[in-house]
């Protein structure tokens, strides 16, 4: 199973992909961009600066997506994780079957 994790525009970014339980890469974009919280996103979508060897990833392959931005407009089968975490709406969504969202 592969999982994509993306958190962005808050307090800080942060990206993460597991593959089959194992942490293939994980970054945090105030690594990059050396600012404290930082909440930007860019640099963290160069995939060479998520991992030292290449790891190409299509957006087909990836069985779950947690993320927080997005979450209330999914209509998809989805874990609501709140409890767990400090943000309204933390989960995880099943798109196995393709991601449906309302407009």
């Amino acid at each position: 199973m592969k999982i994509l994790d993306l958190s962005a525009y808050y307090h800080y970014s942060a990206a993460a992909q597991v593959v089959d339980g194992e942490i293939r890469c994980a970054a945090q974009e105030e690594r990059f961009s050396r600012v404290k919280q930082d909440p930007a996103f860019l640099s963290l979508l160069a995939a060479a600066k998520l991992s030292q060897q290449p790891r190409w990833l299509l957006l087909d392959d990836i069985h779950l997506l947690p993320m927080v931005e997005c979450w209330r407009s999914i209509s998809s089968p989805k874990l609501d994780l709140t409890s767990f975490g400090h943000w309204s709406g933390t989960g995880i969504v099943d798109i196995s079957l393709g991601l449906q969202i309302v407009k």
